[in-house]
């Protein structure tokens, strides 16, 4: 998933990334990757950039029943934000990754982005 969003003017700091998720298969492990870039100011930063600012990975495991609503939380850097800042991200499942050992499809329903306010 390709995807962006603005940091909201109350941001002050402790950035989380939550991953909603679920799957039909009740074992194993299911790994995501989030990578992003944030740009801000007016007139200051490029929105064409190369690369990612950072790349984080979460793991976590399937539900005790089938469907079971899940959450996976990861930490993200607080100072790569600021109110206003253009998030752009790229989110997937990494299933070449040697932890990712789930068997079904992950429905993911949300992405989050949770931080300490003003």
């Amino acid at each position: 998933i390709h995807g962006g969003f603005t940091v909201p003017k109350n941001y002050v700091g402790s950035p989380v990334l939550v991953v909603v998720w679920t799957t039909s298969v009740t074992a194993n492990d299911v790994v995501f990757d989030f990578e992003y870039r944030a740009v801000g100011g007016n007139d200051t930063e490029s929105l064409d950039q190369a690369g990612t600012q950072e790349s984080v990975t979460v793991t976590d495991t399937a539900p005790s029943a089938a469907f079971e609503r899940m959450e996976a939380t990861v930490a993200l850097t607080a100072g790569n934000f600021a109110a206003d800042d253009e998030v752009e991200y790229f989110f997937a499942r990494d299933g070449a990754d040697a932890a990712d050992t789930l068997l079904g499809r992950p429905l993911v329903f949300e992405l989050l982005f949770e931080y300490v306010d003003a």
